[in-house]
């Protein structure tokens, strides 16, 4: 019996607080989009059998759970369809949660998507991907506390996102050099924004953005 998991693109509309002067550190706004997503399917094998795009970063995954709970069957995975690598969509943390959803129901290994998220180390500045793969729709998360950052920040608000509102996604020519270390490595550069700005994003976010959702009567 194989497995079948579809996982949603995100689009991510900014980090609230990168600052973390009242507690919590980073805080994010997003939605989770139909297209492009992830599609796979996954299944016991006599052997390990990967086909389909990432099968390197794939095959790490798998690997990680087969050593972390002494997993000895073989697996067979098929990615039907994938999200494009760093352009944005969040592909990293759905190809890690769907494999370890995938992985955990194959083998009874109760996991929820907090703990595959911070096993692989996804979450660790918004939460948004994460929280997508499991409700999709437009999604707010408080960001980390930061006593406790090794952690998916939790969920503050959800809802669903009008149908009849669309997104053109422009993807430019770029250098898309920035993910891994190098990502990092940026993030750990970055300057935080003046907290008046801060609150200035804050009230743009949970004042105006938020309401239009519920009652869409957004003005651009």
């Amino acid at each position: 019996m194989s497995i079948r998991i579809s996982a949603p693109s995100r689009l991510h509309f900014g980090i609230i607080d990168m600052r973390g002067d009242m507690g919590r550190l980073h805080g994010s706004v997003g939605v989770s989009i139909k297209q492009p997503r992830l599609i796979i399917e996954l299944k016991k094998s006599t052997e390990n059998k990967i086909t389909g795009a990432r099968s390197e970063r794939a095959s790490e995954i798998i690997n990680h759970f087969r050593e972390q709970y002494e997993i000895t069957s073989g697996i067979e995975l098929n990615i039907l369809e994938d999200i494009p690598e760093h352009m944005g969509f969040g592909s990293g943390t759905q190809l890690a949660i769907a494999l370890g959803t995938a992985i955990s129901r194959t083998f009874n290994l109760g996991l929820s998507m907090e703990e595959i998220a911070v096993q692989l180390e996804r979450s660790r500045r918004s939460g948004i991907g994460s929280h997508g793969f499991i409700h999709g729709g437009f999604l707010v998360d408080a960001g980390h506390s930061v006593k406790r950052p090794n952690t998916v920040p939790p969920l503050v608000y959800h809802c669903d996102f009008p149908d009849e509102w669309k997104f053109v996604v422009c993807v430019p020519k770029i250098n898309r050099g920035y993910y891994g270390e190098k990502e990092l490595n940026a993030f750990k550069n970055l300057e935080p924004p003046p907290a008046d700005l801060v609150s200035s994003a804050s009230r743009l976010v949970l004042l105006q953005m938020i309401p239009s959702v519920i009652e869409r009567d957004i003005v651009l």
